[in-house]
């Protein structure tokens, strides 16, 4: 892979290297820069990893003349697993701190997040924080509900990915256990790798909002059919641990279904359905109805998710 190093790096070695993915997001990463630059705690190294943007964040990144910014930029744009891949093996921290380069950190972020490994027991490998979300639409910022995944916490991963990739700080250790993130996955990604982090470290939570998303239409996350393409390889890849956990793993099924229906995928949602139907215990009765309904409602003439939804919550009041 061929990739243009514009940085040395830091004669002194940093606790924290902050590892920032980009990709033609130059009129956000200026501000993801300087939430940094302005941190409270300033141990730290910065790797941008400039996955082949055609925009001006290279020039907007060699304005900055700070020596504790790294800026590599591949050849060809490879998604953004193999982009932190690539910032986390350029980097020298004891700790990696996630940031995409479209959010926002407050300035005490990486300040908190030390103080809690230093206190924390010895096989702590990851802390995330609460999260605020900025609407680019809008110009508005929304607080949410806080996730405090806390200890041991793979079931929790199994149900649902609560931990925010920009509010991430990791112990360097637990990365090199977990391995790369998968460069097979342009979705979920993230959510991936915390399940493999879970199964041998512990996971602290810091119930404060340290980090703004950002919320627009080029967001990853909003790509439904990448996203389903994303929990389809973790299905697959975590089958025996999902097998432990019969109504996590057919609800799992079931919310896939759902996607693909939205995305008018109706066999390959009946195909979930059908997965969810299987694999829920004998006693859940609402994922094994719901899952039977929404197959017999789309072999029966009803060809749009909206449909199905509509007739569901009209006849099928109980289940919703």
């Amino acid at each position: 892979m061929d990739q243009e190093n514009g940085r040395s790096r830091n004669k002194v070695m940093p606790f924290v290297s902050v590892v920032m993915p980009t990709y033609n997001y130059g009129r956000f990463i200026k501000r993801a820069l300087n939430s940094v630059l302005v941190q409270t705690y300033q141990n730290y190294e910065i790797i941008v990893v400039d996955d082949a943007s055609d925009d001006d964040t290279k020039d907007i990144v060699n304005q900055y003349h700070d020596q504790r910014i790294k800026y590599i930029k591949h050849n060809k744009n490879y998604g953004p697993s193999q982009a932190r891949n690539t910032g986390i093996k350029a980097s020298q921290g004891t700790y990696i701190a996630f940031l995409d380069s479209d959010d926002v950190w407050m300035p005490d972020k990486l300040e908190a997040q030390i103080n809690v490994f230093m206190n924390g027991p010895e096989n702590l490998g990851l802390v995330h924080t609460s999260m605020q979300t900025f609407d680019e639409k809008t110009q508005k910022i929304s607080v949410g509900p806080s996730h405090p995944y806390r200890g041991q916490v793979l079931e929790d991963l199994l149900r649902a990915n609560q931990v925010g990739n920009s509010s991430v700080m990791i112990k360097r250790e637990c990365l090199d256990k977990a391995g790369d993130f998968d460069v097979s996955m342009r979705g979920c990604e993230d959510w991936d790798m915390w399940i493999r982090v879970s199964r041998s470290c512990l996971f602290e939570f810091i119930d404060k909002e340290l980090v703004i998303f950002t919320a627009h239409s080029s967001n990853s996350s909003a790509d439904m059919r990448r996203m389903i393409s994303g929990r389809e390889i973790m299905l697959n890849k975590f089958f025996s641990l999902y097998r432990l956990y019969p109504d996590i793993h057919a609800l799992q099924h079931y919310i896939i279904g759902i996607q693909c229906f939205k995305e008018e995928m109706m066999e390959r949602g009946r195909g979930h359905f059908t997965m969810a139907f299987k694999y829920s215990r004998p006693g859940n009765i609402s994922i094994k109805c719901r899952s039977a309904i929404q197959i017999f409602l789309s072999l029966s003439g009803f060809r749009s998710y909206q449909k199905i939804k509509k007739y569901v919550h009209s006849h099928f009041l109980y289940l919703t």
